[in-house]
């Protein structure tokens, strides 16, 4: 299993960081899912698929599962407001980053320590806000 970094941040943070995707590998329409949790490789998931295989180690993956998976370990890790925005949309409740920093100013999301949020606490506005009917890409 991975590890966490200093800010329990999971490795795939930098890919979060990054747009969603390792830097220097041309997906096209495939999208990133996580890194393998059997090996090393990176997941992908065709369109239309249900399932993905580690390159590295050849283990298939559920990617419902996967998400699920991703969305657990989300749920307590602290993170700064760009990772936050990359998480959200990972999560599938993409927010603009002006209102994560909106969210900060007006006090609605509580820092826990050092510049760093709670992703579950980001991921409940985000619901609130999207069943508000204001949806953003």
């Amino acid at each position: 299993m991975h590890g966490w970094g200093r800010r329990g941040t999971m490795r795939e943070s930098a890919h979060l960081r990054r747009g969603l995707r390792p830097s220097g590998r041309d997906v096209c329409s495939c999208a990133y899912l996580s890194t393998c949790l059997a090996g090393e490789g990176e997941l992908y998931l065709r369109p239309g698929r249900a399932t993905t295989t580690c390159p590295e180690c050849g283990h298939e993956t559920d990617a419902a599962e996967q998400v699920e998976w991703i969305g657990e370990q989300f749920e307590q890790r602290l993170m700064t407001p760009t990772e936050l925005a990359s998480a959200l949309k990972v999560l599938g409740d993409p927010v603009p980053m002006g209102t994560i920093k909106s969210w900060i100013s007006r006090e609605r999301l509580p820092e826990v320590t050092d510049g760093l949020y709670r992703v579950s606490d980001a991921q409940k506005l985000a619901l609130a806000r999207k069943t508000r009917g204001k949806v953003s890409a």
